[in-house]
């Protein structure tokens, strides 16, 4: 096999852990981050790196601090191309800022639409995503590929998931999402109404299907909970038990701990942290793709029961 066939993956500086099961038909070059007194970064491919005619996919996530993960994208793209890899393609497991995918009010920016631009204009013709926030934005000259975690999940379900009577979307926006691993489970699907107030959100009615039935709620992320609590809590009080699948998970210990967990004593059973790398997922299933290890980028599935041993991940972060 000559050197031009084998296809070049560049890790990013946060993301070498990636690097442990990569196939032996790709060839690996890992970024290095030096970091500035003043805080300004700069991130390098080793010195010798000549990426001229090779297949180039680039490998970054913006979990954790996101605005530093988009600019050492941006400054890894830039080096790329100064070694010869012309419009490489690029995996992001968690693209930062598609939250913000339309103008609230003038005056507001559309980030999600920026990040995508300002991808394009480091030379990225092909974009891969992991359950993307929004799929509406678009950008002309850039296709943009979105894998669904859920539905991997669902192709390889755990033995607890026979306890799931029925699939939750969380809101309609999240249907679409939901009825894939829905429909790979064989269950039914019910979408709830999400309601905002200045108070927070609010689930003001819930039906009577989900009373004594088991509940898999389907989220693309957990920042905060200020969606999973209320939901949990409506879920509840309807007479229901609840798991989650979520492919990001952003949220801080305190916010498994304190405000998912303790309140009713609700469990985490498998968990894998898109932004915490200490966290270890207690399932070897991924949709991290090449050369994944269920830390860093993934789900957290927790249920109201475990009548397992309690992990590791169990002791650590829920008391």
């Amino acid at each position: 096999m000559s050197r031009s066939s084998i296809r070049v993956i560049v890790f990013g500086p946060d993301d070498h852990f990636r690097v442990r099961d990569l196939p032996e038909q790709f060839e690996a070059v890992l970024a290095d981050r030096h970091v500035f007194p003043d805080g300004e970064q700069l991130v390098t491919v080793p010195d010798g790196t000549d990426l001229s005619g090779r297949d180039v996919l680039v490998v970054h996530s913006m979990s954790g601090s996101q605005d530093r993960g988009l600019i050492s994208l941006l400054q890894l793209l830039d080096a790329v191309a100064g070694v010869g890899g012309a419009e490489p393609t690029c995996f992001v497991p968690y693209l930062a800022y598609q939250r913000q995918d339309r103008r609230m009010r003038p005056g507001e920016p559309h980030s999600a639409r920026m990040v995508l631009a300002l991808l394009k204009a480091a030379g990225v013709t092909r974009l891969i995503t992991v359950d993307r926030h929004s799929v509406g934005p678009a950008v002309p000259g850039l296709v943009v590929r979105d894998i669904s975690a859920g539905e991997e999940f669902a192709r390889r379900p755990p033995d607890w998931v026979r306890e799931v009577d029925l699939v939750v979307a969380p809101d309609a926006g999240a249907a679409l999402r939901a009825s894939g691993v829905a429909r790979l489970l064989r269950l039914p699907l019910v979408v709830l109404a999400k309601h905002k107030d200045a108070s927070g959100t609010f689930y003001a009615r819930i039906g009577n299907e989900v009373r004594g039935r088991h509940c898999l709620v389907v989220e693309d992320l957990c920042s905060s909970g200020s969606t999973l609590v209320p939901l949990r809590d409506a879920l509840f009080a309807a007479g229901a038990g609840m798991s989650v699948f979520v492919a990001h998970l952003l949220a801080g210990r305190e916010v498994i701990r304190v405000r998912l967990a303790r309140p009713c004593g609700w469990r985490p059973r498998t968990a894998s942290a898109t932004a915490r790398p200490r966290w270890r997922c207690c399932s070897r299933q991924s949709t991290n793709g090449v050369g994944a290890r269920p830390a860093r980028a993934g789900w957290v599935v927790a249920g109201t029961r475990n009548r397992g041993r309690r992990s590791a991940y169990d002791r650590e972060n829920c008391g």
